[in-house]
């Protein structure tokens, strides 16, 4: 899709010069000084250092790349000492609307915006050969022609707006690239959703990425980078996962290739990890590639003295949640501390809870405490019991109390005990809190399966925390010794080398189950994996 852009004076809404209060005060001295002397050359000039800076800045806006800013600043530097030629009508705040009056005009406008309209489709592809921060720029592409009338503005805008909505894009960047297309600034966007101008510019940028995305003229610069961070790291993830984070934080892009290349590489090494980890924790938040290396390192080492916890200790937290490789060593303290107390536990031990489930370190102490006590009595136990629980299970710290309730609740129903009774078991076994009905129920098949082939009683309900695949192993265990006539259970870590060593084809007759498919199939799995063939035979009796 072809969309037509412009360029308008007009429409275009720039920001106001803001002087500090110190900035103001020597302003009004300086011209009521000007208004006494004839002689005010010097005076003038010490006016001009007052504003020189901002007179910069609202230069750089008002060019917005269409207009070339040297040209733009003269204009601004000319208004600004002719009004200072009538000084005695003039005042800081008549001063401060000239120059913000002050528009570039056609002689000011750049060559490749005269004469002839800017396509959307032109616009985002001709960067493809240039540097990423270039295109990345807000390149006003959604702006109005000075000589169009109402009738071809509104058409514009009609345009804009559907582009902005048969794009997939999230309701602030569509906002954003709306408001661009009617000509509002970007610090009257920044106020009208309370945010800085930087977030709104990322989210123009992300919207301009994605509808170029949509169209098939994404700049090479995203594949590129994408290939060249999995082949140069050897990565294990998709290229378009990377891509797409790309697009929708292409702030990160801000840097070249090989600056970005340069601060993993130096991190991943202060970190003493792999570049490969600390990647996959970058594209989880990707705020971190515009992190500095030493910033980072800088983080963890007075993170990690804080908390009175091993630097590598916390790094491997901080990959689980990489929001800690950047966020305040006090504010972590502060959660831990404050979380501590209002639990009436001691600081280490939250600590270590929370190296295991690192969100922990993020949490405002209230939302736990609220968990907890909420927790507590839908179990009708105290909080105490379920602080100790959750110190085995740092996950608990996190679960919704109302998703604990039911899974004792249905748990309970489907192994046919008490409630409390469960909820004693889980207390010593707190992983059983944890656990999904469906989960569990598997778990007490297969445990009575295994009952099953022992000729055991097999109705005796029993539950584990093993994994399924550890408990078919014991019971391809149990087979093995049993066919070898062995008095005792191999040892679990000598198994596969047991067997290695027997160099036999076991034939196996197994009851039926409704496991037992399940457990045939783990079986050639297993023996596949480990010996690159099939020493197992079953049959169903």
């Amino acid at each position: 899709m072809k969309i037509s852009t412009y360029v308008t004076n007009k429409f275009i809404n720039f920001t106001s010069i803001n002087l500090a209060q110190p900035e103001k005060e020597k302003s009004d001295m300086l011209i009521f000084k000007m208004s006494e002397e004839k002689d005010n050359a010097r005076l003038k000039s010490e006016l001009l250092d007052v504003f020189d800076k901002h007179i910069k800045q609202e230069a750089e806006i008002k060019s917005r790349g269409i207009y070339y800013k040297s040209e733009v600043l003269q204009k601004m530097y000319l208004n600004f000492f002719e009004a200072l030629e009538n000084v005695k009508d003039i005042t800081t705040e008549k001063l401060i609307e000239i120059l913000d009056k002050t528009e570039p005009g056609n002689n000011e406008l750049k060559e490749e915006y005269r004469y002839k309209t800017v396509s959307l489709e032109k616009t985002l592809t001709s960067a493809k050969d240039s540097q990423i921060k270039d295109f990345l720029n807000p390149p006003n592409t959604l702006v109005y022609k000075s000589d169009a009338n109402e009738q071809e503005r509104e058409q514009m805008s009609k345009k804009i707006q559907d582009l902005a909505e048969s794009t997939k894009l999230k309701e602030r960047e569509k906002n954003v690239l709306k408001g661009k297309g009617k000509g509002v600034s970007t610090k009257e966007l920044a106020e009208e959703n309370g945010v800085s101008r930087t977030i709104i510019n990322n989210l123009y940028n992300n919207a301009i990425a994605k509808i170029q995305n949509e169209q098939g003229l994404l700049p090479e610069k995203f594949n590129d980078i994408a290939e060249s961070l999995i082949n140069r790291y050897n990565l294990k993830i998709e290229k378009n996962e990377i891509i797409n984070t790309f697009i929708n934080n292409t702030n990160t892009l801000s840097k070249k290739p090989e600056k970005l290349f340069e601060y993993i590489e130096k991190t991943a090494a202060l970190l003493k990890i792999s570049p490969e980890d600390l990647i996959t924790a970058e594209l989880r938040q990707p705020a971190l590639f515009l992190q500095k290396p030493e910033t980072i390192f800088d983080n963890v080492s007075k993170t990690s003295k804080l908390l009175g916890t091993k630097f590598e200790d916390f790094t491997k937290a901080a990959l689980k949640q990489p929001q800690l490789f950047y966020q305040k060593p006090e504010t972590i303290l502060g959660n831990i501390n404050r979380t501590s107390k209002s639990l009436n536990i001691k600081s280490e031990d939250f600590t270590k809870a929370a190296l295991k489930q690192p969100v922990l370190f993020c949490l405002k102490p209230e939302t736990i405490l609220k968990k907890l006590n909420n927790a507590s009595k839908l179990l009708q136990i105290t909080p105490e019991d379920f602080i100790q629980a959750a110190f085995k299970q740092p996950a608990l710290f996190l679960q919704k109390p109302e998703t604990i309730f039911d899974n004792v609740s249905k748990n309970s129903k489907l192994l046919g005990i008490n409630p409390k009774d469960f909820t004693e078991n889980a207390l010593k076994m707190p992983q059983l809190f944890c656990l999904k009905p469906e989960t569990l129920v598997k778990k007490v098949k297969i445990i009575q399966y295994y009952k099953k082939i022992q000729n055991k009683d097999s109705n005796k309900i029993v539950t584990s925390l093993q994994t399924d695949g550890k408990l078919y192993e014991t019971i391809l265990n149990y087979l093995v010794k049993k066919s070898d006539g062995l008095k005792t259970a191999i040892d679990k870590k000598n198994f596969v080398r047991y067997l290695s060593n027997s160099n036999r084809i076991y034939n196996f007759e197994i009851p039926n189950h409704e496991i037992a498919k399940d457990f045939i199939a783990f079986a050639k799995e297993f023996s596949d994996k480990n010996f690159g063939k099939q020493i197992f035979s079953f049959k169903i009796t």
